[in-house]
């Protein structure tokens, strides 16, 4: 019998190393996870993890964040909210 080895990422990779700006799109408090409609004109999922520590943010913030590659495309992290 021939084994397989279990491919697992084992780390995120920076796509982007410059801070992209956008909206707060949409965000579920409940379910901790929202979006981000980047000036680029891209779409960026986020999960509350990726908020800067003490960051809360609701429909409608200018935010700034890093997209990184994430299991399931692209994700915004690293995320504050500007003025």
């Amino acid at each position: 019998m021939v084994q397989c080895p279990l491919l697992i990422p084992t780390k995120i990779s920076i796509t982007e190393e410059n801070m992209q700006t956008g909206k707060v799109k949409f965000y579920n408090k409940s379910k901790r996870y929202g979006f981000i409609a980047g000036d680029d004109g891209v779409d960026y999922f986020f999960h509350e993890s990726g908020l800067t520590e003490g960051i809360y943010v609701q429909d409608g913030d200018k935010v700034e964040f890093k997209v990184v590659e994430g299991d399931r495309g692209q994700k915004a992290v690293e995320i504050s909210i500007i003025d």
